[in-house]
């Protein structure tokens, strides 16, 4: 995601975080990940797409425990 692009179509979005487009919408729908829409077209601000990334849960030995 650092190839400079300021938003992502949701399809793209699917394709960069290697997440299903079903899920995408389902993250937006949910109030996870914040979208804009613009007429039809949905589209996840560069930044916003990486706070969601980054707040998802960890695992491994870094995670935190709750």
């Amino acid at each position: 995601m650092s190839d400079g692009q300021l938003s992502y179509e949701v399809r793209r979005a699917a394709e960069v975080t290697n997440f299903s487009v079903k899920h995408i919408r389902r993250q937006i729908s949910a109030n996870k990940l914040r979208a804009r829409r613009s007429g039809r077209k949905v589209i996840i601000e560069a930044d916003e797409l990486k706070r969601w990334l980054t707040s998802l849960p960890t695992i491994g030995e870094h995670a935190t425990a709750a």
